[in-house]
């Protein structure tokens, strides 16, 4: 196993995102997503990496949540690239389909436990704020482990107040058009101790 996984919650970070090229040769990838339309390409992308020897593990028709198991997911129709595990946010008539869910601080806590640095890409339609919520209260985004975040949003000040709680700063920061407006893409290192 190599010693920095990265992992992405939801679509692999954008470029320029600031992962060395050194940490993207000797990691394994993991990825998590929910959304059926990506699940075809997802597998054909996959196969194409493992064909090049590459570490890669990607788990189509699964979320990242904060208590894990069985969830809906939302979307406007099958081919559509938006989407939530979040019904609040969901519109009348929109397709629910049922996934697979991790825990997302029982997995973070457990890479943490076995890799030195660990990378995490998190754009989890609508449930940043309760998955930032749950990797402070588990402690994960303040421990002494190296910890890369990359974290797709759009309510900049309640991820700013829980970050500023969990000693990160931001590195760099992207603007990504989204459906319905503009969403923030942050680059967090958390401070050095």
């Amino acid at each position: 196993m190599p010693r920095h996984p990265l992992v992405f919650f939801g679509r692999e970070p954008p470029a320029g995102a600031g992962i060395p090229s050194t940490l993207r040769q000797q990691a394994c990838a993991v990825a998590f997503e929910p959304n059926p339309r990506y699940k075809v390409r997802l597998e054909n992308i996959t196969q194409q990496l493992l064909d090049q020897g590459k570490r890669v593990l990607v788990y189509t028709d699964t979320a990242v949540t904060v208590d894990g198991g069985d969830v809906v997911f939302y979307t406007p129709d099958a081919d559509n690239a938006v989407g939530s595990v979040d019904a609040t946010t969901a519109k009348a008539g929109w397709l629910k389909v049922n996934v697979s869910s991790i825990a997302v601080a029982p997995f973070v806590c457990w890479l943490q436990a076995h890799f030195a640095h660990v990378a995490l890409k998190i754009d989890v339609e609508n449930l940043e704020i309760p998955i930032v919520k749950a990797l402070l209260a588990s402690g994960t985004l303040c421990s002494r482990s190296r910890m890369d975040l990359f974290i797709e949003y759009g309510f900049h000040a309640q991820v700013q107040q829980l970050l500023k709680r969990a000693q990160t700063k931001c590195q760099a920061m992207d603007e990504e058009s989204a459906a319905n407006g503009t969403h923030q893409v942050a680059s967090l290192r958390r401070w050095a101790r």
